[in-house]
């Protein structure tokens, strides 16, 4: 019996490393041409705030994408190329903010710093104003856009922005080398097999929403290139001080889409802000956490071109 028993269990071990084998395998191979994409699919440019990452797809009106923590310009792009009937008349301006792949962390590390990098940036591609799109993390540097440069921005739609100070946030995923691999490695994996049965909400049926999920697990890889900013963003999010800011004379339309049972970017501080900014419209979905950009992404890209026609 117990030499059955470790039969059984030598066998349940072998399996394990196989697969797991398998998967280091299946990453190594994948990596370099994924990595080759990411720098072929941007460009740095130097502006007079400092050198930032960004790509333009599309024509008709410009709207700058200010992603969340992790993330990086690619993350702007997960939607457009799931749906790209839903942006047809959009141009996107998709950039890694500071500390996010290959922008540097010295170009900006408060939200004003990196608006400011933005502003620039415009500057340097001859774009006058744009509708600035903030999500999460990026909601701070979004805000602050439209406070500093309220000339240059034609709408601001905030989705989940984390605007609410959090005292005891911490960033917990490991900075060395063989921690962020094996974690890319985990969220390869997931995003291709396990993280879409595993977010609450996604329609598994949808083919579109399935593949947004895998490609926003993607924008996360390579962990090791989007930690400064991550750990950046984390920093500012503890001391936080949005309620010093002077919305009350902010005069950009302002929408607001956030789920209220969100724990990563609290609900309260998207209803303060809304409150504070006058004509603010937010847009409550009932029961959704901060998965709302993949499970609610085609209602977002409703509203938004509901709002932006109106502008």
């Amino acid at each position: 019996m117990l030499r059955k028993m470790v039969r059984i269990l030598m066998g349940v071990v072998g399996v394990m490393l196989l697969i797991v084998t398998g998967l280091l395998v299946g990453f190594t191979i994948w990596r370099p041409s994924f990595i080759s994409a990411l720098e072929t699919g941007s460009q740095v440019i130097t502006t007079t705030r400092g050198e930032i990452e960004y790509t333009v797809e599309g024509q008709g009106t410009p709207y700058l994408y200010v992603h969340g923590s992790p993330g990086g310009y690619d993350q702007a792009l997960t939607d457009r190329h799931v749906r790209p009937d839903a942006f047809v008349d959009l141009k996107t301006i998709a950039i890694s903010r500071p500390g996010y792949l290959r922008t540097p962390l010295s170009s900006g590390k408060t939200p004003a710093e990196q608006a400011d990098l933005f502003a620039a940036l415009l500057d340097e591609i001859d774009i006058d104003r744009v509708v600035v799109v903030a999500i999460s993390g990026g909601g701070p540097a979004g805000l602050q856009f439209a406070l500093r440069h309220p000339e240059r921005t034609e709408g601001l739609v905030l989705i989940a922005p984390a605007v609410t100070a959090q005292p005891d946030l911490r960033y917990e995923n490991p900075t060395s080398a063989s921690g962020t691999f094996m974690l890319d490695v985990i969220l390869w994996a997931g995003g291709r097999w396990l993280g879409p049965a595993m977010i609450p909400g996604l329609d598994k049926e949808d083919p579109k929403e399935v593949e947004l999920a895998r490609l926003l697990a993607r924008s996360v890889i390579p962990l090791r290139s989007r930690t400064e900013g991550s750990v950046n963003d984390f920093d500012t999010l503890r001391t936080l001080g949005v309620e010093s800011w002077p919305l009350e004379q902010l005069t950009v339309p302002t929408l607001i889409l956030h789920g209220n049972v969100d724990r990563n970017a609290p609900y309260e501080g998207a209803v303060t802000v809304a409150a504070r900014i006058p004509n603010a419209e937010l847009v409550t979905f009932d029961g959704i956490g901060h998965e709302i950009s993949l499970t609610r992404a085609r209602e977002i890209d409703e509203e938004m071109h509901r709002f932006i026609d109106g502008l």
